[in-house]
């Protein structure tokens, strides 16, 4: 594990590489999963949290003996809107600090061959510059709720949406004509958090789907594999 280079192995170098994807059920994590199924992926290792919990110390150097994976993308986290993280402070820091540390550790003991492990951009001052940079993190004060809260790399289009806006694009693709209500007794969160993403496109990353585009995918796997059934 270190940062990247030119020599450091790719996942996409050998579709049968043994690749553990923790998380694999949550948003990003199943995402995930499936872009390496379609790109012929053969040895995804994926566990539920009921089969495997990641912050159980001897339960994750157990795996990792077994396993032995080469590659991990860490996605697994306790995670929760603003409320959530003002309610319960002391769990959202000690479970996630207990996953990442179980996995990165023995990660390192069982020789990994490279580990991703994705961020959120709360982990940025509360008022960074716009777009965030990446040596932006640790130059000032978090947003309060995530002061509990490797070479990182952001990851977003350089396109910024307001809530209000959001919301009225999920509104137009559900096909919701009630009305928008605002409760501005509850805390805001970050003004702002558009990301520079001049790091990764300079690696050869473009984004591929657009925000709405996004949302009418989701909304739509939602309808046949949730709601249908």
């Amino acid at each position: 594990m270190g940062s990247p280079n030119h020599d450091s192995p790719s996942f996409l170098s050998n579709k049968s590489s043994k690749i553990f994807v923790a998380g694999h059920r949550g948003l990003v994590g199943s995402a995930i999963v499936r872009k390496f199924q379609v790109l012929g992926f053969t040895n995804l290792i994926l566990r539920t949290h009921a089969e495997f919990d990641l912050t159980r110390q001897s339960d994750v150097e157990s795996f990792f003996s077994t396993e032995k994976p080469e590659f991990v993308i860490l996605a697994a986290a306790k995670v929760g809107g603003i409320h959530a993280n003002n309610t319960y402070p002391a769990d959202f820091i000690a479970i996630n600090l207990q996953i990442q540390t179980n996995v990165i550790d023995s990660s390192y003991r069982h020789g990994v061959k490279k580990l991703l492990f994705l961020g959120s951009s709360c982990i940025y001052p509360k008022l960074a510059p716009q777009p965030i940079p990446e040596n932006a993190l640790l130059t000032g004060p978090l947003e309060p709720t995530n002061e509990c809260g490797l070479e990182h790399v952001n990851v977003g289009s350089g396109k910024e949406v307001t809530i209000k806006e959001l919301a009225e694009s999920m509104k137009e693709v559900v096909g919701f004509e009630g009305e928008l209500v605002w409760d501005t007794s509850k805390p805001d969160g970050t003004p702002r958090k558009l990301m520079d993403s001049s790091k990764l496109l300079g690696l050869g990353w473009m984004p591929k789907i657009s925000l709405k585009d996004g949302l009418i995918d989701t909304y739509k796997w939602y309808v046949e594999n949730v709601i249908k059934q």
